[in-house]
């Protein structure tokens, strides 16, 4: 993407502390920590998301999924301002609503 002009900016979730959950900071639900809010800024300020996951057995990893259950923190059930589709090896998940 570089190559062509694109700026990029890797994430490794599994660096961070992402608490599971369903509310946008979990901190004021019990987790001492959590590093979701600071990660959803990049992610709602791309214009492109590129979720990568190493698969185990046709599976996603457990990390891979608090990101795909994050757009419910995300949007906290308001209306969602764009499409989110997010893709992997034989599967397709898809939300425009």
């Amino acid at each position: 993407m570089e190559a062509n002009g694109v700026t990029t900016t890797t994430i490794r979730v599994v660096d961070h502390d992402v608490a599971p959950g369903v509310y946008p900071d979990m901190t004021a639900h019990g987790w001492v920590r959590d590093d979701w809010p600071a990660i959803q800024q990049q992610v709602m300020a791309a214009d492109i998301l590129i979720l990568g996951t190493p698969i185990w057995l046709g599976e996603k990893s457990s990390v891979c999924t608090r990101v795909i259950d994050a757009p419910v923190r995300l949007f906290g059930g308001a209306q969602r301002s764009r499409p989110i589709c997010l893709l992997w090896p034989n599967r397709r998940l898809h939300s425009d609503r």
